[in-house]
C-alpha cells in the first residue's frame, strides 16, 4: 500500500517484474471482436487487460493462442487476467465446461491470473440454493489450487451476507493472487447499490487485507468512487465497447445516448475533434470504434481522478459529489456509513492535512467527525471555556486549532484567540487519551513567524513539534518516552531492529502488534526484548501490520540514540 483515504487505497501489484497501480481497471479484450486495437489501448494508458478463456476455447484463434500464448498473440507485455467464462455460461445456460479443463487451459495459454469455474449465484436464489452453489464453488477453488499458483479466488453467496462471510472465512487462508467478488452484475443492472456495497464491505471485513479485491463486472465509471471507498482494488470493463455498440456515451455521472447530445461535455481526443452529429452520421463500425475510444478515455480518467483524490485525502469529497448522480447511490452511501462505520473508523487516516468539507448530512457520518467526537470525551470541558461548533457540539475554545475543528469547512468560521499553553494541555488528552496531559507538565512552546507554536521543549530538551497543518503533537523519542503509557506498541522483528534504529521506516514484513492501531496514530516501536527503540506514525492499521508482507507499516520519526 502506498497511500490511503476512506476505505480506499493506492497499491502496487508486482508479478515477475510486471507492475500495475491500484485501483485499476482490467479492460476486456475479445480476440473475435477487437473494437479497439491493442495499440490504441496502450496509447490510452491501459495497464491491465482481461480476456475470456471460455470464448478463447471456442474461438477460431484457439490454436494460434495455444501455440503463441496470450502475451505474444495480443502483443501485450503487461499482465493479462483471464476469466473462466462463468457469467457467459450462466447467461447462455451452458453446462459443458469442466473446472479442471478451464484452469489447465488458462495455465497453458499463459494467463497471469487464473480463474476457476465458480457457480454464479443470482439475487433471486434462495438461501438454500445460494449455499449449495457456494459449497460447489469452494470445492472448485480448492481443486484449482492444485493446478495453478496464479489463482483468482471468486467469492459467491448471492445476496446473503451470512454466506459471503462464510465464503471469506473458509477461503481466508487460500492466499490467491486476487479475491474476486462475483454475482454482483445483476445488482448493478437493477440499481440495487445498497446490497452491492453491503456485500463488498462484508467481504472486505472478512478477507485478508494484503490481497487485492476485484469487483467482477463493475465497469461503469458511475460506481468507481463508491466501490474504491469500500476497498475495491480492481474493476473490469467491457462497457467501453458494449456501450459504443449501442450508441451510448459514458460519463462519470451516467450514460447518454449519442443522438440526445448537442455538444460533448468532454475534451478528450474524440470529443475535441468531433461533434455528436458528425459522429452519429459516420459508418457504423467507425462510429463504434471512435465512441469506444471516448468511453475508454472517460473510464481511465475516472480511475486516475480517484487515485489522485486518495493521494490528497479528498476521496470523501469526490465521493459525495459522485453519489449524487443517482438517489439509490446516495442512499447506499448513507447506509454503509451507518452499517459499516467500524470498517471506516479502522481504515481512514486521522488526522489529515486536508480539511473536511460539508457536502450534505452524510458528512456528519464521516469517520473523521466520529473520531473527533470520541476524542472530545477524553477532555474535562469544565476546566475550559467552550464554544459551540456544528457538528461537534461544545468544544474547548483553546482546542479550536486542532484537526478537524479549524479544518471543518461549511459552517460559519470561528475566530478565537487561543491561549497556546492551554491548547497543548488540551491537545495531549484529546490526541492521546484521558490523563495524557499529566505526563508533560513543565514545558515551553517555541513559536514560528506565523505566531503559532512550532516546537515543544521540556526539561531543557526538545520533545517534539506541533504539526503546522493538523495542529497535532508529533513527539520525538523524548516526547514519546514521556507519553509511552498512552502510545500503542508495534514490535520489530530481530532481523530489522538495527535497520529501524538507524532511522529507516519500519516495513510491514518485520512488524507485528497486539494493540488496536489506527492509521495516523503515533506509536512506539519496541524490539523483541520489549525495549522502546523508536517512535513514528502508523501508516497501516493493526490487521494490515500483521498481514502485509510488503511496504511501510510505520513512518519512523525518531529513534533512541
Amino acid at each position: 500500500m502506498i497511500s490511503r483515504d476512506a476505505g480506499g487505497r493506492i497499491g502496487r501489484i508486482n508479478i515477475s517484474g510486471k507492475k500495475i497501480k491500484t485501483p485499476c481497471i482490467a479492460i476486456v479484450v475479445n480476440p473475435n471482436k477487437m473494437t479497439l486495437s491493442i495499440k490504441e489501448l496502450k496509447k490510452a494508458g491501459v495497464e491491465l487487460i482481461i480476456t475470456n478463456a471460455y470464448i478463447i476455447l471456442r474461438s477460431k484463434f484457439r490454436e494460434e493462442i495455444e501455440e503463441k500464448g496470450l502475451h505474444k498473440f495480443f502483443k501485450w507485455k503487461g499482465l493479462i487476467y483471464t476469466d473462466s467464462g462463468t457469467y457467459q455460461m450462466f447467461s447462455r445456460n451452458i453446462r459443458d465446461i469442466d473446472n479442471k479443463t478451464m484452469v489447465e487451459f488458462q495455465e497453458k495459454i499463459g494467463s497471469d491470473f487464473v480463474t476457476p469455474v465458480d457457480v454464479f449465484t443470482t439475487p433471486h436464489d434462495s438461501y438454500e440454493e445460494a449455499e449449495k452453489k457456494l459449497t460447489e464453488t469452494i470445492k472448485r477453488i480448492r481443486e484449482a489450487r492444485e493446478f495453478t499458483k496464479k489463482l483468482v479466488c471468486p467469492i459467491q453467496g448471492g445476496v446473503f451476507t451470512k454466506l459471503r462471510k462464510k465464503a471469506c472465512k473458509e477461503l481466508y487462508s487460500i492466499s490467491p493472487r486476487v479475491f474476486a467478488i462475483g454475482g454482483i452484475v445483476p445488482l448493478m443492472n437493477s440499481y440495487d447499490y445498497s446490497r452491492l456495497v453491503d456485500i463488498v464491505l462484508t467481504c472486505k471485513e472478512n478477507l485478508p487485507s494484503n490481497i487485492p479485491v476485484h469487483a467482477f463486472g463493475a465497469g461503469h465509471p458511475i460506481t468507481f468512487a463508491l466501490l474504491v471507498a469500500c476497498g475495491v482494488d480492481i474493476f473490469d470493463s467491457a462497457m467501453y465497447a458494449i456501450a459504443a455498440q449501442e450508441n451510448r456515451y459514458l460519463t462519470p455521472y451516467g450514460t447518454k445516448s449519442l443522438n440526445e447530445l448537442n455538444e460533448f461535455p468532454c475534451s478528450c481526443r474524440v470529443c475535441s475533434k468531433y461533434t455528436p452529429a458528425e459522429l452519429f452520421s459516420m459508418e457504423k463500425s467507425e462510429k463504434e470504434r471512435i465512441l469506444a475510444l471516448h468511453n475508454l478515455y472517460v473510464t481511465l480518467e475516472e480511475i486516475k481522478r480517484i487515485r489522485e483524490a486518495i493521494r490528497e485525502n479528498s476521496l470523501w469529497e469526490l465521493l459525495q459529489i459522485r453519489v449524487r448522480v443517482h438517489p439509490k447511490i446516495l442512499f447506499a452511501f448513507r447506509e454503509i456509513l451507518k452499517k459499516h462505520a467500524k470498517y471506516f473508523m479502522e481504515h481512514d487516516m486521522f488526522p489529515k492535512t486536508r480539511g473536511v468539507f460539508y457536502s450534505g448530512k452524510e458528512t456528519l457520518l464521516r469517520p473523521e467527525i466520529k473520531k473527533a467526537k470520541k476524542k472530545l470525551s477524553y477532555i474535562n470541558k469544565r476546566k475550559s471555556k467552550t464554544i459551540k461548533l456544528v457538528p461537534f457540539g461544545e468544544i474547548p475554545k483553546d482546542l479550536y486549532p486542532a484537526y478537524p475543528f479549524l479544518h471543518f469547512e461549511g459552517f460559519e468560521e470561528k475566530k478565537e484567540i487561543v491561549e497556546w499553553k492551554n491548547y497543548f494541555r488540551l491537545l495531549l488528552s484529546y490526541q492521546f487519551g484521558k490523563g495524557a496531559e499529566k505526563e508533560i507538565k513543565d514545558f515551553e512552546l517555541k513559536f514560528s513567524k506565523t505566531g503559532k507554536p512550532r516546537e515543544v521543549v521540556a526539561n531543557g530538551k526538545a520533545i517534539g513539534i506541533i504539526h503546522p497543518e493538523t495542529g497535532f503533537f508529533i513527539p520525538n523519542i523524548h516526547g514519546a518516552l514521556m507519553l509511552k503509557r498512552f502510545l500503542k506498541k508495534v514490535f520489530v522483528k530481530k532481523e530489522a531492529e538495527e535497520y529501524v534504529k538507524s532511522g529507516r521506516d519500519l516495513l510491514a514484513k518485520f512488524a507485528f502488534t497486539n494493540d488496536k492501531v489506527f492509521p495516523g496514530e503515533i506509536v512506539c516501536i519496541y524490539n523483541e526484548e520489549n525495549e522502546v527503540i523508536a517512535c513514528g506514525i502508523a501508516l497501516l492499521n493493526s490487521k494490515e501490520i500483521n498481514e502485509f508482507n510488503y511496504g511501510k507499516a510505520i513512518k519512523v520519526k525518531d529513534t533512541v540514540h
